[in-house]
């Protein structure tokens, strides 16, 4: 940005704005990870986003089931700690479908991995058709569902 003479000359200027833009970074730097593990914070902020905010459009399958993220968690870097780096076409998993979002309960996954440990459960809904749903077990959460 050009500046005036006079303004650095006076003191009223001392930087082009590179100054107040590197002194706003380290504000808003916590533990500078983020930058350096994109992938692993995405499922770090959408893991919190699921469990804790009732208008993410997941909520009603995590957190609205009583779903929760362990407190030590609550840190970036004591998450990525845990858990090591994301393999390519790895995403988060708990390794128990009930369970909480914890160190002992997760695991990275490729979507075969995820596959094969996924259960699909028959579930006849009590309604005037009859007509049979397929929902994954953690979705049958109402007394109107019956396994069979």
């Amino acid at each position: 940005r050009a500046l005036r003479i006079k303004n650095v000359r006076s003191g009223h200027t001392s930087s082009c704005g590179c100054i107040a833009k590197e002194a706003l970074a380290r504000r808003n730097t916590t533990h500078g990870l983020s930058a350096l593990h994109k992938a692993e914070y995405r499922s770090w902020k959408d893991m919190r986003g699921r469990c804790n905010n009732p208008s993410n459009t997941d909520f009603p399958g995590y957190g609205g089931r009583g779903i929760s993220v362990s407190a030590d968690w609550g840190d970036f870097s004591v998450f990525l700690s845990d858990m090591g780096p994301r393999g390519i076409g790895h995403t988060l998993d708990r390794i128990d479908v009930n369970g909480n979002y914890e160190a002992a309960n997760c695991r990275w996954a490729s979507a075969s991995q995820q596959a094969a440990f996924w259960k699909w459960t028959a579930a006849v809904r009590h309604c005037s058709s009859g007509a049979p749903n397929m929902l994954p077990s953690h979705q049958r959460l109402d007394t109107d569902y019956l396994a069979v």
